[in-house]
């Protein structure tokens, strides 16, 4: 099964993006990891319309799993929402609600995201805490869904050790 990886928007996240692709590569044999267009144009948030077409033309209509951070969380969720990308199982860390009104959008278009989805989520992650992510996940109360907290304070997730001795299932 192929794997896509999908990071958050701002570039210093490249390094999260390659490693998440070497700490998956005994799991999968097809990756394909994206680079947002708006790293190398400097411009400052991502264009999520852009780059699922980006996405989509590189994966076509097959099955994929999706390992993503941040707004490439969002992004996952936007394209299965939109039937663009059909994912099998998503493994999601930093999730971030953005804005009330943002988090209740993302609280609709997940409901069409029917696979097993793990979300790991730092305990005081400064763009949405576990707490909040919890709230959330009870909101939208779907089965399918996993949150497991880890600590810290940050939004970097880059123990991939970790992440994969949380979510061993996912990376079999």
């Amino acid at each position: 099964m192929k794997l896509i990886v999908l990071s958050g928007n701002s570039k210093r996240n490249k390094g999260w993006a390659d490693g998440a692709t070497v700490a998956s590569q005994n799991n999968f044999k097809d990756i394909y990891t994206h680079y947002y267009r708006h790293w190398e144009t400097g411009e400052e948030l991502i264009n999520f319309d852009f780059e699922l077409t980006q996405v989509v033309e590189k994966v076509g209509d097959e099955p994929v799993a999706v390992f993503a951070k941040s707004a490439g969380s969002v992004l996952t969720i936007n394209g299965n929402y939109l039937g663009k990308l059909k994912p099998v199982r998503c493994l999601f860390v930093g999730l971030p609600l953005g804005t009330p009104e943002q988090e209740a959008q993302l609280g609709e278009k997940i409901l069409s995201l029917t696979v097993p989805v793990t979300i790991i989520q730092n305990t005081n992650d400064p763009y949405s805490d576990y707490a909040r992510v919890k709230n959330f996940v009870a909101k939208v109360n779907l089965p399918n869904i996993t949150l497991i907290e880890t600590p810290g304070d940050n939004h970097d997730y880059l123990d991939f050790d970790l992440i994969k001795s949380k979510v061993p299932e996912f990376f079999h």
